[in-house]
């Protein structure tokens, strides 16, 4: 997006052809457009969203190539150019585009209703969408905005350097993972802060201009980039398993089954007291305790004592499938 956004902004930002808010507005609305294409294709189309994402990557920049045939647009206006490389009261313009950034996209998330429900459809998409969320528009939305916002990197991008590139955008999606990761945002959903991604991309920032002038290669700011990302995947995972009460390097001594069983009780506690299941028709009942089923397995649970982690799971997966055919509910394996 953002290098298709460069060609197409730099091919109205030439000095006398338009005034200042064409290139703004064509780089917005390109990379607005562009989200949309890749919300529609993962909400509507059912298209898994890294394969939706991977393919209009190399779309969109095949057809910058294709407009500018592979050479550089340049020669801007001078308001186009303090965009990117201006300064106002000492301090560079792109901080003030970014503060408005922060701010506009933090309210998004904390102020309003929209937020809450970007956040519960990446937590838990079933479930939002029993909560009553109208899912498949939050998703469009959300990817609508993350093309908007890639619209104004480009836009910066493109001022700061002053030339139209086709490929202005190569490896900045890397970055932007790595900003978001070390941010503390969750890679399976559900958790994430604006703040807190700034700082991440800080951090990211930090790194690479370190290695810049200690005359590091420029390849290995790839190999750390890559690196980040897997140890923050890491601990994220790590973190996770801890509180579903299974932690793979937890003290020795540990009891597997307390581990399992509070897994297990916990993510049927939660899939039918916080109302992920529908009302339950159980032997003539009205409804069914947590507690019956978490009762059903303990049997189980005692019999399993000492397998690993690795044996276990497919008991849990085979008490999903019982516990799904048997109440008609749903399959806790993919919940």
């Amino acid at each position: 997006i953002v290098s298709l956004v460069s060609v197409l902004v730099a091919s109205t930002a030439h000095p006398g052809d338009f005034p200042l808010i064409v290139p703004i507005m064509v780089g917005l609305l390109t990379g607005l457009v562009c989200g949309l294409i890749n919300g529609l294709a993962v909400a509507k189309l059912k298209i898994p969203p890294f394969i939706v994402t991977m393919s209009t990557m190399t779309i969109f920049a095949g057809i910058a190539l294709l407009i500018t045939k592979g050479t550089p647009i340049n020669h801007f206006s001078d308001a186009f150019n303090f965009i990117g490389g201006g300064k106002l009261l000492g301090i560079p313009a792109p901080i003030f585009v970014l503060l408005l950034v922060v701010l506009l996209s933090w309210f998004l998330m904390r102020k309003t209703t929209l937020g809450y429900h970007i956040i519960s459809v990446g937590g838990n998409e079933n479930a939002a969408k029993m909560a009553g969320i109208n899912t498949v528009f939050t998703k469009i939305v959300a990817y609508s905005f993350c093309g908007l916002m890639s619209g104004v990197g480009g836009i910066l991008l493109t001022s700061r350097v002053q030339s139209g590139l086709a490929n202005l955008g190569d490896g900045l999606q890397m970055e932007a993972i790595a900003a978001a990761v070390i941010g503390g945002t969750s890679l399976s959903g559900g958790k994430g802060n604006v703040l807190y991604t700034i700082v991440g991309a800080c951090i990211i920032g930090v790194i690479n201009n370190g290695m810049d002038l200690l005359r590091v290669n420029m390849y290995w700011q790839d190999i750390v980039s890559g690196v980040v990302i897997m140890l923050a995947v890491f601990l994220d995972i790590q973190k996770k398993l801890k509180e579903a009460g299974y932690a793979p390097f937890a003290v020795p001594n540990s009891k597997p089954a307390d581990n399992i069983y509070n897994w297990a009780e916990r993510l049927l506690t939660y899939q039918v007291v916080e109302g992920l299941l529908p009302e339950l028709d159980v032997n003539g009942s009205d409804s069914i305790e947590t507690s019956e089923i978490v009762r059903g397995i303990d049997l189980d649970i005692i019999n399993i004592e000492k397998a690993p982690f690795s044996d276990v799971f497919p008991l849990l997966k085979e008490w999903s499938q019982y516990w799904a055919e048997g109440y008609n509910a749903i399959d806790y394996t993919t919940a």
